[in-house]
């Protein structure tokens, strides 16, 4: 067993102690091992500690048993990940607070780093909800995960219309993994690791409080490439994480909204003192720079490709193709096989060629249409 690792959950498990402490302690002694091997004299000696805090140190540190966070993580698959590990994620780095380990549920992926992080008001309007809806099928196309905090909401709609549409999420929690909350949001934080993952950096079964949800909000920032706030009044979560973004140099970006709207109160003063408006997806791709650069460079692979395939397309694909374009509203198999005269096993399979290589699509009753891109 990695003595590291369990004197990093023990430390992490101690009241009162919190991720800025822990970085003071571990700057001080080099390890975590080192800080619980330390006496009350070496320990109040440390920024940020003190007496009642080195105090605190040595009642806890023998009353927590890291074995058993560890079988419980591992029984529900559950990674606890150090910041000495491969797969700790490097933007989290950057905080001043930086947790020294994490629990994940699912996979964190180096395309996760092509990440934004949509955030909002637990009571969306209709307005906000459709702008949800389709930022999100837009930015489907850049394959983006969305990362958020799976709360009531916009959070929660953003976590569903990224599996929705095809993309990757990863939620933030402001609990353990070993907790639902809300607990109507059950299914889909069962779900998520299918198709990202959860993170905590609080114990297996941390219950959330006034204090984690501020705390969880700078690792949804750290996250990600650049912050969108959706319907948020100006004391909100979502705007807590806006100046985290903030401060770390992030993109901010706000969808404006009535001035008449509670809701819109946090995201029309983000716009006035400096945030991107958003009312497109198109907005985002163009001010972040290192997305901008992978989709130009993904796009001129899409190029590449369609340019090598259209290459492909003997004289009978084109036929059939030329037929299909000839007829925008749609045109029945029986008709294209009158035109050409092909047995009815080889037309299909140039229609199929055709459907899945996007040249194509069809429609009920056995139509077929031409693809504009």
């Amino acid at each position: 067993m990695n003595k590291e690792l369990e004197s990093l959950i023990i430390l992490n498990n101690i009241p009162d102690l919190g991720p800025v402490r822990i970085n003071s302690l571990i700057n001080f002694f080099s390890t975590a091992e080192n800080v619980l091997n330390a006496s009350y004299e070496e320990l109040k000696q440390v920024e940020n500690i003190g007496p009642l805090i080195a105090k605190n140190i040595l009642y806890w540190k023998t009353k927590i048993d890291p074995k058993k966070e560890i079988d419980i993580a591992t029984k529900n698959k559950t990674k606890i990940i150090t910041y000495q590990d491969p797969e700790f994620p490097e933007m989290l780095k950057y905080l001043s607070d930086s947790p020294r380990l994490i629990y994940v549920k699912g996979e964190i992926k180096k395309c996760d780093l092509l990440s934004i992080s949509i955030v909002g008001t637990r009571k969306p309007t209709n307005y906000g909800k459709l702008v949800v809806e389709n930022l999100i099928k837009d930015l489907s196309k850049y394959k983006i995960t969305i990362v958020s905090g799976l709360a009531y909401g916009i959070d929660t709609l953003s976590h569903n219309l990224a599996i929705k549409n095809g993309l990757r999420t990863i939620a933030v929690l402001g609990n353990g993994i070993g907790v639902y909350y809300p607990k109507v949001n059950k299914r889909l934080q069962d779900t998520i690791p299918d198709y990202g993952a959860l993170i905590s950096e609080f114990s297996y079964k941390t219950n959330p409080s006034k204090t984690t949800f501020p705390q969880r909000n700078r690792i949804i920032a750290a996250l990600s490439l650049g912050t969108v706030v959706i319907e948020a009044d100006i004391r909100s979560g979502a705007i807590i994480t806006a100046k985290f973004a903030l401060d770390l140099g992030k993109d901010i970006f706000a969808v404006p909204g009535s001035v008449f709207s509670t809701q819109s109160k946090g995201t029309n003063y983000l716009i006035k003192t400096g945030a991107k408006i958003v009312t497109c997806a198109q907005d985002i791709v163009e001010e972040i720079e290192p997305l901008a650069k992978f989709i130009l460079k993904e796009e001129a692979k899409k190029s590449t490709e369609k340019l090598n395939l259209n290459l492909k397309l003997d004289i009978e694909k084109t036929k059939i193709l030329d037929i299909i374009k000839s007829e925008p509203d749609g045109v029945h198999i029986d008709k294209i096989q009158s035109y050409t005269n092909y047995d009815l096993k080889k037309l299909m399979n140039i229609l199929y060629f055709l459907e899945v290589n996007s040249y194509i699509k069809s429609l009920p009753g056995k139509i077929y249409i031409s693809v504009e891109e």
